[in-house]
């Protein structure tokens, strides 16, 4: 019986095509009598002259596809498989390889691209948003009134959220009488304080004035230490200074007798919208609690850290900030009028602590006016009373739940680039002040102009959807879309209606299991952690010294029963399957524009990475398949041109066993195969690809570009998705992937359950060998714009490292080194072949831990059974212990390795094995063999080196200066993080009454009662009362060399130096590739053009005309960037010059005030932490050193005991500089300089060593799918 692909093909188009698909086909010669066709400008145009059929056996269901298919009623073949960009054949002489045209090549000018990016960019205010203003005719144009908030929230939720702002407790929205914002000695008449306060206030911004000249009541200079309103710091933070006048938000109105100013109504209804918005998306699945107790790695541990959100503090400041902006917005419309474009150039810019502040004030608010929907979390503990978060309660997030549908936030994202970047590479309309030139929490000690460069390069190189991929990933992203709607994680229920599609686009069978996995990882931490309290307590049983670890396990506690819910379960999914529709929605928005991204530099280790987000190759594996380079190659088989060069090697990789061969054999090879006429794989493969071709090429995806592009994302869903699913175009798509053949059905299905971050390259890896070969049969070229394989480094942060000490031994392991003459990059060393993990691994079977030896005959076999099973995980438990010991991870942390492989996998063998000998002996087995192998793979000087570099931080930390050093890039850095300190507000108490008039406007009246009653709308009015607004902290941001992690001062540093040196190695790549005589010789390879280049991290994407010699120019940067630099020598001179700087600083504090304490609360709670674990097993310190701080620990917990406190607060600046002397003349510490200075001269000659035998180096490489045999 004929199926729907059969039917399709006899009838034709049952719609009209698009006029672009039309001509796209037409230019194809996919249909007959097409008139003639120009070519993009340059090229000749192309014929409408019948394709030569290929003839390829079979015509049943289930063999290949037959000669000449029938497809919209017209021959077609794999020549016709062009993504809409196929020459004329008969011009066999045209060859365009030099002079590449474009794909999706604008048709605007460079003006009308540049407005419209500033249209792109503009954001839109809540008038706009919701057209709001013109429903009440009867208020002043532009405010809001009550038919307003029905809009916002709709008819049900709007007269709720109206009461909740009328029935705002506690005076919130008071921001104290006139008498705080006039001198009423000198002007009584309000008006006239207005006005002098107005005048002064254009002096201080003209320059003429400063506050300290000026008398204008609360407006001051800010005190040394105090927080400041504006980024210049003229103005110092008050609640007053933030919201009255336009030296700040000007969110205030002022009551009809002039006796009260007040928060303007619309402005608590912008921050009302942007609270709901932001607190839901945060509260709703991770609780706030769970982001503000549990470390960072806790979180990766459980699943749960791309979930959530930021710490409340980091979320409040951005909430502050979007408020900032919504309102900043809605004034300019409100004046402007609803046709006024916002220009966030025109925003102020508040402080970090202003913009917490507004955060802080938004949150109260709601909750007073929500006292149900949102509770405050803090609890006393031991004695101490620990910081409030502020959680939604089921109430508020069901309530919200509900909202969401209705209102969501403006956004302010910042969209790719269509037109220029500014000179520097960065955005040049209304997203430059949504952007950041750096990020990090170091010093910002300016930018080398190389960095410049290279960002400069990488903002302006455009990419495009491409032609196929953009087809696939629409077709494939809506299609698991549609499965996705109906999952359901209710215990029981198997979800057997998924497909491959779902695992391709991540909301499949795998991401149900991580997300059911969940509590059983919480359940795991929660049992650690009672262990460590319970350890903890038998030290000191004092609840207070074990604050941390009992609030994690308070926290762990409640969010096991939470996560066991279905419904939490099933709101996980739904969120990170909105996260993926997003990005699909990005794509379906930019499908016909060249776009670009700007970057950002991060301030500890020179790594770029974009600005842009939901569209970005660097957050999204999906993007990074689709998006691809809008140039357009001839491609002539067998020519061995740079682009030929690049399409077979890239064909290879994603569909044959090529993995670890060399570029030049892997192309080689291939093409002996293709010219063999009789490879059966290659048969196979391109059979497969003509008959995916003519599917995805048919699928018409413009009503459903058109669909995704209405699409609204909330926290709960995604609006606009039932248009989206009945897309008859979509039904046609399934329908024809149904009756597709089954050879060619098995191919998808496995590759995208094996490949799903590749998959869409698979699928154009066949179209691309099918049209390949039809090609060479023909003799005739075809034009190609497939996306090329990446080049990643092998092992990259610990080859860095390891080049950096000279390792010799490691080079043939990681592409330095090779055996001459072999195909291979990683040929044998020492009787085995492979990078390092593959080291790790046989050394993991070949050494067992000596606890398996101890066991029985018949335990010693489960657990070497144990072992074997766990290093063939490579995802959980071969590949990140080496890769995260590069970058600075502890031995003793590598427990989590252990605990993912044997708890991710319950029902698995590895599993049900470790169940019988124990799940806890299992783990420890594991971690053990692990801890002891890494040591066995890397060597001795890495393992010393790790540990010396951590311990110099350490004594550096008793000066408490940051280390800084230059990067390889010759850009300087810190070793440094951010402390933040509270500082509390409060305004004065006042008297007030508010009450709305007809016009529903608020107004004020003299009234000392106070009552709460109904109005006849049932709306709930405050008649009266003397109240004080609530205390709102700030908290100001500094950067300390003793930044916490975990909770322990300093341990930032020492933990994260590694990671923060060693990622700079390849950061350093990728900008020495794009600069100076790297650049300049790849410019040369593309006849003068710009290579086609772009990031991902320490991965590059290139073209077809950029491939192979950008291989090599990344090779040849990676080499000379990591050998010609010294960082132990760096270090040693930022240690050194650190601890000159803080001596003086000790000296001059102990002389000036010796009994006082340091200014930086983490100092001294660091040197006291230090002092009491100098006797440690890992200690560098002499036993007199230890002895007179064993002394010294125990005179101030006597301290502590008799006055109360803690013992480092009694801890003088005089203690502190003898204690730093003592420390850095220790003996142990001038052995640990002498050892460093040793292994430093060693690495030195190393890398000679290295430079001189480094003749073909491959540490990067091709990011193959599937090794050779």
């Amino acid at each position: 019986m004929a199926g729907k692909y059969t039917a399709l093909k006899q009838s034709g188009p049952k719609r009209g095509l698009s006029s672009d698909t039309a001509d796209a086909l037409m230019r194809a010669g996919v249909f007959d009598n097409a008139p003639e066709q120009v070519g993009p400008e340059g090229i000749a145009p192309f014929s409408s002259s019948p394709q030569k059929q290929l003839h390829i056996p079979g015509t049943e269901r289930g063999g290949p596809v037959p000669e000449g298919v029938q497809w919209g009623g017209v021959d077609a073949t794999s020549a016709d498989i062009d993504q809409r960009i196929v020459p004329d054949p008969n011009q066999t002489s045209m060859d365009f390889g030099n002079e590449p045209t474009e794909y999706m090549q604008p048709n605007l000018n460079p003006m009308e691209l540049e407005q419209k990016q500033m249209e792109m960019e503009a954001p839109q205010s809540l008038q706009q948003q919701f057209q709001l203003g013109s429903s009440s005719p009867e208020l002043d144009s532009g405010y809001l009134g009550p038919q307003d908030l029905m809009k916002i929230w709709g008819p049900v939720h709007g007269p709720v959220v109206a009461r909740s702002l009328v029935g705002l407790k506690n005076d919130f929205d008071l921001l104290g009488t006139s008498r705080s914002f006039d001198n009423t000695d000198r002007f009584p008449d309000p008006e006239g304080a207005k006005s002098e306060y107005e005048s002064g206030l254009g002096l201080i911004q003209k320059g003429v004035a400063s506050v300290f000249d000026l008398d204008i009541g609360f407006l001051k200079a800010p005190e040394e230490g105090q927080a400041t309103l504006d980024q210049d710091g003229r103005y110092a933070l008050t609640q007053e200074s933030l919201f009255v006048g336009p030296q700040g938000l000007d969110a205030s109105v002022v009551s009809n007798d002039n006796r009260v100013y007040r928060m303007d109504p619309d402005y608590l209804i912008n921050s009302f919208v942007v609270v709901e918005a932001m607190l839901d998306n945060s509260g709703s699945f991770i609780p706030q609690d769970v982001m503000d107790v549990l470390p960072e790695d806790i979180m990766r541990q459980i699943g749960i850290l791309d979930a959530a959100g930021d710490s409340q503090l980091r979320t409040v400041t951005e909430i502050g900030r979007s408020i900032s902006d919504a309102w900043q917005s809605f004034r300019q419309v409100r004046e402007g009028g609803m046709d006024t474009q916002v220009d966030p150039k025109l925003f102020k810019r508040f402080s970090r602590e202003a913009n917490q502040l507004i955060g802080f004030n938004a949150i109260q608010a709601y909750k007073e006016a929500n006292p149900s929907y949102v509770e405050a979390v803090g609890e006393m503990i031991g004695g101490r009373s620990q910081p409030i978060v502020y959680n939604l309660t089921p109430v508020g997030r069901k309530a919200l739940q509900l909202r969401s549908s209705q209102v969501s936030t403006p956004k302010f994202r910042v969209p790719p680039i269509i037109g220029e970047t500014s000179k520097d590479g960065q955005p040049r309309y209304a997203s430059s002040t949504r952007t950041r030139k750096t990020t990090g929490s170091q010093y910002d000690m300016g930018q080398v102009d190389v960095i410049t460069d290279a960002i400069k390069f990488y903002s302006d190189v455009k990419s495009v959807v491409g032609g196929i991929r953009g087809k696939a990933a629409f077709g494939f992203g809506i299609s698991a879309l549609e499965e996705a709607s109906s999952v359901d994680l209710t215990e029981g229920v198997p979800n057997n209606h998924l497909t491959f599609v779902s695992d391709f686009f991540d909301v499949g069978h795998k991401r149900i299991d991580k997300i059911r996995n969940i509590p059983v990882e919480i359940e795991y931490q929660l049992n650690e952690a009672k262990k460590k309290l319970a350890a903890a307590r038998r030290y000191s049983p004092n609840d207070g010294d074990n604050i941390l670890l009992i609030m994690e396990v308070n926290t762990l506690s409640d969010f096991l029963e939470l996560a066991r819910t279905p419904e939490w379960q099933n709101g996980m999914y739904k969120k990170h399957a909105t996260n993926q529709l997003e990005v699909l929605n990005a794509l379906a928005h930019y499908k016909n524009e060249q776009i670009g991204f700007t970057f950002q530099r991060q301030l500890g280790n020179t790594r770029i990475t974009m600005h842009q987000y939901h569209i970005s190759p660097q957050n999204h594996k999906m993007v990074r398949q689709v998006l691809g380079s809008p140039q357009l190659y001839s491609i002539r088989p067998m020519s061995n041109t740079d682009e030929e060069h690049g399409v077979v090697v890239s064909i290879a990789s994603f569909l044959l066993k090529v993995g670890g061969l060399k570029p030049d054999v892997v192309y080689r090879d291939t093409i002996k195969r293709i010219q063999s006429g009789n490879d059966p794989e290659l048969k196979s493969l391109e059979a497969i690809g003509t008959e995916v071709g003519h599917w995805l090429l048919s699928f018409e995806e413009g009503n459903a570009i058109r669909d995704l592009k209405q699409l609204e994302a909330t926290p709960q869903g995604v609006m606009g998705v039932d248009n989206l699913l009945r897309n008859a175009e979509l039904e046609d798509f399934k329908a024809i992937l149904a009756d597709l053949s089954q050879a060619t059905r098995d191919f998808i299905d496995a590759n995208a359950k094996a490949h799903p971050d590749e998959f869409i390259n698979v699928l154009e890896a066949t179209t691309e060998l099918a049209r390949y070969m039809q090609s060479y049969r023909s003799g005739k070229p075809y034009t190609s714009q497939m996306r090329m394989v990446a080049q990643d480094g092998i092992a990259n942060g610990l080859a860095g490292l390891m080049a950096q000490l000279g390792q010799e031994h490691m080079m043939h392991r990681v592409g330095v080194y090779r055996r001459k003459g072999s195909p291979r990059i990683l040929a044998k060393f020492k009787g085995l072949a492979g990078d390092p993990r593959d080291l790790l691994k046989h050394n993991l079977l070949t050494n067992p831990t000596s606890e398996i030896g101890k066991a029985s005959p018949e335990n010693a076999m489960k657990l070497t059974r144990l072992v074997k099973l766990a290093t063939e995980d490579k995802k959980n438990f071969l590949k990140p212990p080496l890769m995260t010991f590069g970058y600075g991870q502890e031995l003793n942390s590598m427990k989590q390795y252990a605990v993912k492989a044997v708890i991710s996998n319950p029902n698995s063998e590895i599993g049900l094995l470790a169940g019988e000998v124990g799940t806890d002996k299992a783990i420890n087995i594991l971690t053990d063999s692990l801890k002891d192998n890494i040591l066995a793979t890397v060597g001795s000087d890495v393992v010393n080196y790790i540990g010396m570099l951590k311990n110099y931080v350490k004594v550096a930390g008793f000066v408490n200066e940051p280390i800084i050093y230059s990067q390889p890039t010759g850009q300087q850095t810190s070793i440094s993080g951010t402390v933040m300190t509270e500082t509390r507000l409060a305004s004065a108490a006042v008297t007030r009454t508010r009450k709305r008039n007809e016009k529903g406007q608020f107004f004020d009246v003299t009234n000392k009662k106070k009552f709460v009653s109904r109005n006849k709308d049932g709306i709930y009015i405050s008649e009266g009362g003397t109240s004080k607004s609530a205390v709102t902290s700030t908290y100001e941001a500094e950067t300390s060399a003793l930044y916490e992690r975990n909770g322990v001062a300093g341990l930032g540093a020492s933990q994260g130096v590694l990671a923060q040196t060693t990622i700079g190695f390849d950061a350093a790549s990728v900008v020495a590739l794009v600069t100076g005589k790297s650049l300049a010789k790849l410019r040369a390879a593309q006849n003068g053009r710009n290579p086609y280049l772009i990031p991902v991290y320490d991965e590059i994407i290139t073209d077809a005309g950029s491939f192979r010699s950008a291989y090599k120019a990344i090779n040849d940067a990676w080499l000379d960037t990591t050998l010609d630099y010294d960082l132990i020598g760096e270090m040693q001179k930022g240690i050194r010059e650190a601890t000159q700087r803080g001596l003086a600083n000790l000296r001059a504090a102990a002389e000036g005030n010796p009994e006082g304490s340091p200014a930086d609360p983490n100092y001294a709670k660091y040197v006291y932490s230090e002092m009491v674990g100098m006797g440690g097993l890992t200690s560098i310190y002499y036993p007199q050193l230890e002895d007179r701080a064993n002394a010294y620990v125990a005179n101030l917990k006597k301290r502590a005991s008799n006055y109360g406190g803690e013992p480092s607060d009694f801890i003088t600046n005089k203690d502190l500089y003898q204690l730093a002397l003592a420390v850095l003349n220790d003996p142990g510490v001038k052995n640990l300089a002498e050892s460093f200075e040793k292994l430093r001269l060693r690495a030195k000659e190393g890398r000679k060593r290295i430079r001189a035998k480094a003749k073909d180096v491959h540490q990067y490489t091709l990011d193959s799918l599937r090794e050779a045999d």
